[in-house]
C-alpha cells in the first residue's frame, strides 16, 4: 500500500530555527558598529591632518569602510535567504500536514472496512505530496544558489554536482515539471543536462529545445559506447580464432564465454545501428527544413535507445507554435525510415496556408511500428496500446512546457491511426484527431475519443485497398464492426481523393497538391470551415452495387467526354481521356474485388494479411 508518512517526514523534517538569523543579525549590528566608529575616526582625521600622507591615509580608511559596506549587504542577503528558508519550510509544512492529517482520519475509518478506498486515497495524497516536493526542491536549490553567490560568487564557486534524487519523482504531472524546470537557475539546469540527460530525457513539460539537446548528447554517447564495445567483442573474438563469424554461428557455440561475446556484440551492433539512423533522420530533416522557405529549428525531441528504438522530430519548436500538428505513420515506420516528408510537407501546406501564423510539425515514431501490412502483428493493436500510452505522455510534455492557448491535432496514417485512436481513448491532449488510410481507431464512435463529437476526422481514398480490406473497422473494441469511415461513427469525412490504385492508393496522402494534404493542414490550423467534404460516391468501403455504379457512371463519363473530343477535332485529348477512362474501371474492377474480398466475404484476418501482403 502506498504509504504517505514517509514522504511526509521527509519534506518536514528539520527546521532553521531563529538562531542563525540572531547571530548573522548581531554580526550585521557589529559590522554597523564598525562602520561608524570608522566613519567618525576619517572625519577626525581630515580635520586634524593635511598632506600627502592624510590623502593616502584617507583612501585607506575609505577602501575599509567601503569592505565593511559590502560585508554588511552579504549579511543582509544572508538573513533575507535564511528568511526564505523559514518561511519555505512553514510553507510546507502547512501543505502537507492537512494531507497527512486527512489521510490519518481515512485510515483509522477504512483499515478495517474498505482497503481499496484507503488505497486510492493512499495514492492520491502520496501524488499530491509528490508535487509539493518538486515544488519544494526547486526552491531550495534557488536558496542554496543564492549562498553560493554569498561565499564567493558564481565564478568562483565549485563545478555543482547534481543528484539525481533532485530530480522530479515518477508520475509527477507535465504541469508541474515545467514549473520546477522554470524556476532552476541557469546553471543548475545546466549541470542537469550535462549530467542527467537519461533521467530528463523521460521527464514530461520540459522544453522541447532542452530535450534536444540532451538526446543529442544520448546519441552521441550512445554511439561511443557501442562502437568501443564493438571493438572489445571483435578483440575477443579474434583472441579466439572468430573474427568475421556471424553472430547467429556465435551464439550458437559451446562455449558460454564465446556465446556471451557474441550476445555482446550483436547487442553494440544494434545500438550503433540505431544512433547512425536517428543521426542520419536529424541530418536529412536538417537538410529538408533549409530548403525555401525555411521550416527549422529541426529538434530531436524524443529518441528511445532500447527495444526497436524509437524517434520523433520536429520541425519547429512545438512549445513556442500556435498551431502544432504530429503526424503518426503506420507499417514499416521506423528510426530508418522515419517517413519526414509526412510531417515536413505538413508544415510547409500550414506555412503556405496561414503565412502570419506560427506552425510546427512533429514526425512522430517512438513505437515499434510492424514491419509490412503482410507482418504476422498487422492485425494486432499490442504494439498501437504500447506506444500509445508514450504519445499521450509526449503531448501532455510539449502542451505543459509551452505559454498555453495551442491548437494540436494528431494525424494518424494506416496502423498509425490505430495507435492515435487508442491514444484518443486514454487521454491524448488534442483538440482535433484525423485518420487517413485506417484500418480502425480502435473505438466504435467519435465521441470515444478525447476531442470528441466535431473534432475527429476521416479521410480515405476510394481505392486504398487497407480500409477496403478491413473495412476501417478492424479494431473495433467493441466488436461492432463500427470504423471510421461508417457514417453511424461520427467522424466528419474530408476529401482524400487520390486516383492511384493499390500500393500507391494507400500511400500518398501527403503528397503536395493532393485535396488530402490541404484538408489536413486546414484541420491543423483550425480553419474548419475550408475543409472539402468527401464525396460519397468515392468511399472506399461502398458496397458491391455502390461500387459497380460508380463504375458505370465513370464509363458514360468518360465515354462521353472521348466522343467530344473526337467530334470537336480533338483526337490527342480523345486517346488521353480514354486511357484514364480504361485506368479508372481497371481501379474500379480492383475495389469490387478487394472490397468483396475484405467486407462482402468478412475475410479474415490471417487471409485478409496475406491478401495485403501479396497487393504490397
Amino acid at each position: 500500500m502506498n504509504d504517505p508518512r514517509p514522504p511526509y517526514r521527509q519534506l518536514t523534517s528539520g527546521s532553521v530555527g531563529s538562531a542563525p538569523t540572531a547571530t548573522l543579525t548581531a554580526a550585521r549590528a557589529a559590522v554597523h558598529e564598525g562602520t561608524r566608529e570608522l566613519d567618525d575616526a576619517r572625519r577626525r582625521l581630515r580635520r586634524s591632518w593635511q598632506g600627502l600622507g592624510a590623502t593616502g591615509a584617507t583612501r585607506c580608511f575609505e577602501r575599509r569602510s567601503a569592505e565593511l559596506s559590502a560585508a554588511d549587504a552579504e549579511l543582509g542577503a544572508a538573513v533575507d535567504l535564511l528568511s526564505s528558508l523559514a518561511a519555505e519550510q512553514e510553507r510546507v509544512k502547512r501543505a502537507a500536514t492537512p494531507l497527512i492529517r486527512w489521510w490519518c482520519r481515512a485510515y483509522v475509518l477504512l483499515v478495517f472496512t474498505d482497503k481499496v478506498l484507503l488505497e486510492l486515497i493512499s495514492a492520491q495524497v502520496c501524488t499530491a505530496l509528490s508535487q509539493l516536493r518538486v515544488t519544494h526542491l526547486a526552491e531550495l536549490q534557488r536558496i542554496a544558489t543564492g549562498f553560493d553567490r554569498l561565499a564567493g560568487g558564481a565564478e568562483c564557486a565549485a563545478p555543482l554536482v547534481v543528484s539525481a534524487g533532485a530530480l522530479p519523482p515518477a508520475g509527477t504531472s507535465p504541469q508541474a515539471i515545467a514549473s520546477w524546470w522554470k524556476a532552476l537557475t541557469p546553471a543548475y539546469r545546466d549541470a542537469l543536462q550535462a549530467q542527467h540527460p537519461d533521467e530528463l530525457a523521460e521527464l514530461h513539460g520540459l522544453p522541447p529545445t532542452v530535450l534536444d539537446s540532451v538526446n543529442r548528447t544520448r546519441v552521441s554517447r550512445d554511439q561511443r559506447n557501442a562502437q568501443a564495445r564493438l571493438d572489445a567483442t571483435d578483440e575477443g573474438l579474434r583472441a579466439h580464432g572468430l573474427a568475421g563469424v556471424s553472430d547467429a554461428e556465435l551464439l550458437g557455440n559451446r562455449d558460454p564465454e564465446i556465446r556471451r561475446l557474441a550476445r555482446t556484440h550483436a547487442e553494440a551492433q544494434g545500438l550503433l545501428e540505431r544512433t547512425h539512423q536517428a543521426d542520419a533522420a536529424v541530418r536529412s530533416a536538417q537538410a529538408t527544413a533549409a530548403l525555401a522557405p525555411p521550416i527549422g529549428p529541426v529538434l530531436l525531441v524524443d529518441y528511445r535507445n532500447t527495444g526497436a528504438g524509437g524517434l520523433a522530430i520536429a520541425f519547429g519548436d512545438p512549445s513556442k507554435a500556435h498551431d502544432v500538428a504530429v503526424a503518426v505513420p503506420g507499417t514499416g515506420a521506423g528510426p530508418g525510415q522515419p517517413g519526414l516528408e509526412q510531417a515536413s510537407a505538413l508544415r510547409r501546406e500550414m506555412d503556405r496556408k496561414r503565412p502570419t501564423g506560427t506552425h510546427s510539425t512533429v514526425q512522430w515514431i517512438d513505437y515499434d511500428a510492424p514491419d509490412s501490412l503482410g507482418d504476422t502483428r498487422v492485425a494486432d493493436p499490442r504494439l498501437a496500446k504500447e506506444g500509445a500510452a508514450r504519445l499521450v505522455d509526449d503531448v501532455a510534455g510539449w502542451r505543459a512546457a509551452s505559454a498555453g492557448g495551442q491548437h494540436v491535432t494528431v494525424i494518424g496514417h494506416s496502423y498509425g491511426s490505430t495507435l492515435v485512436g487508442i491514444a484518443g481513448q486514454h487521454g491524448l491532449a488534442a483538440d482535433d484527431i484525423a485518420v487517413v488510410g485506417s484500418p480502425g481507431v480502435g473505438a466504435s464512435s467519435a465521441d470515444g475519443l478525447s476531442p470528441g463529437h466535431g473534432h475527429v476526422w476521416a479521410g480515405g481514398a476510394e481505392h486504398d485497398p487497407v480500409v477496403q480490406v478491413t473495412q476501417g473497422s478492424w479494431f473495433s473494441a467493441d466488436g461492432s464492426g463500427v470504423g471510421p469511415y461508417d457514417r453511424s461513427f461520427g467522424a466528419l469525412q474530408f476529401d482524400a481523393t487520390n486516383p492511384l490504385a493499390l500500393a500507391a492508393g494507400h500511400t500518398e496522402y501527403y503528397a503536395e497538391g493532393s485535396p488530402s494534404l490541404r484538408n489536413l493542414a486546414a484541420i491543423s490550423t483550425g480553419d474548419y470551415s475550408e475543409v472539402t467534404a468527401a464525396d460519397p460516391g468515392n468511399s472506399p468501403v461502398a458496397g458491391p452495387v455502390q461500387q459497380l455504379g460508380e463504375a458505370g457512371q465513370d464509363a458514360l463519363r468518360g465515354g462521353a467526354q472521348t466522343a467530344v473530343d473526337l467530334v470537336t477535332g480533338h483526337p490527342a485529348d480523345a486517346v488521353h481521356r480514354a486511357s484514364n477512362t480504361a485506368y479508372e474501371l481497371a481501379a474500379d474492377a480492383t475495389d469490387l474485388v478487394v472490397n468483396r474480398l475484405g467486407g462482402g466475404l468478412e475475410l479474415g484476418h490471417d487471409a485478409a494479411k496475406k491478401l495485403l501482403d501479396v497487393l504490397f
